[in-house]
């Protein structure tokens, strides 16, 4: 993952907010995933190394879901934009990668 591929996902998300977007839906592959989460999406590094180090689910014990694999980590989180929020959601990435491209155009078209 190259720092010319956030300044892009940064400048598109500023875009989206220029356009009037309030809401973007991101879904990506494996690749600079938890990059992105955590250099855009604010993802907590000391999460992805708990779960790294122990192999440990990142769900709490009171908690029912689905915490397979550090690649199909999801979060969602309101940005500030230039002063304007911004809601931003990656969606966990499913095993099957042709499905999220369903999934994200679903929610949009649905929104």
């Amino acid at each position: 993952m190259t720092t010319r591929y956030l300044n892009i996902t940064a400048e598109v998300l500023k875009g989206a907010v220029r356009g009037g977007a309030d809401d973007v839906v991101l879904t990506m592959a494996h690749r600079g995933r938890l990059e992105t989460l955590v250099s855009v999406l604010n993802y907590e590094p000391v999460n992805i190394f708990y779960k790294l180090s122990k192999g440990q689910s990142l769900l709490g014990p009171d908690v029912r879901g689905l915490d397979d694999v550090l690649s199909h980590i999801g979060q969602s989180v309101d940005l500030d934009m230039n002063g304007k929020q911004l809601h931003v959601s990656m969606i966990n990435n499913p095993s099957h990668l042709e499905v999220y491209r369903i999934i994200d155009l679903h929610t949009n078209v649905h929104s």
